[in-house]
């Protein structure tokens, strides 16, 4: 599956999930344990990430902050 490909079985998934999509990527990230962070901050310095997928990912950051605020 090439990233169009995994963007669009993304999309059309639903909130639900979307949000289980989340966790899964959030387990695998825990059992990787450091390899997990690291390629995090891989993706961070990705030149290819910018600006698009990193403002999509500032947007999505930004509206759980806003979840949690609310929430509590």
């Amino acid at each position: 599956m090439n990233p169009r490909e995994l963007a669009e079985e993304f999309w059309n998934m639903d909130s639900e999930q979307q949000a289980k999509f989340f966790n899964e990527l959030a387990n695998i990230i825990e059992e990787n344990q450091g390899r997990g962070v690291m390629q995090l901050d891989y993706i961070s310095f990705e030149p290819s990430l910018y600006p698009y997928g990193a403002r999509l990912i500032s947007m999505l950051a930004e509206r759980v902050k806003e979840g949690n605020r609310k929430s509590k």
